[in-house]
């Protein structure tokens, strides 16, 4: 398992770089996901929810007020949303995650 702040290499795709390249830099900060280091950087956790293949992003909102984070959305399953609030608690600085977002329901339910 990778711990907080340890930076591993990633072979990305095509449609990543796209993202990359199009990215606003955030001052001088170097780094793709960077932010000014004045508080919890809540475009990352949208950033990753987009990259991971399993994750519906476009089904969530997510706000970060005083290093806690917001979830609110819709998972398509109980594993959806285990996966995005592992993403949540991965951001370094954030304290508490409160979770907003509902379940899915089926067709018929």
């Amino acid at each position: 398992d990778r711990e907080k702040g340890h930076g591993g290499v990633l072979k990305l795709p095509e449609m990543a770089f796209a993202i990359i390249k199009d990215r606003t830099p955030v001052g001088d900060n170097p780094y793709v996901f960077g932010g000014s280091g004045k508080g919890v950087f809540t475009g990352w956790s949208p950033s990753k929810l987009a990259f991971d293949k399993d994750i519906l992003a476009i089904n969530y909102a997510i706000e970060t007020v005083n290093r806690t984070v917001y979830l609110i959305g819709i998972a398509q399953d109980q594993s959806e949303l285990a996966r995005v609030m592992a993403h949540a608690n991965s951001i370094s600085r954030v304290i508490n995650v409160v979770n907003h977002v509902k379940l899915r329901k089926k067709a018929f339910e």
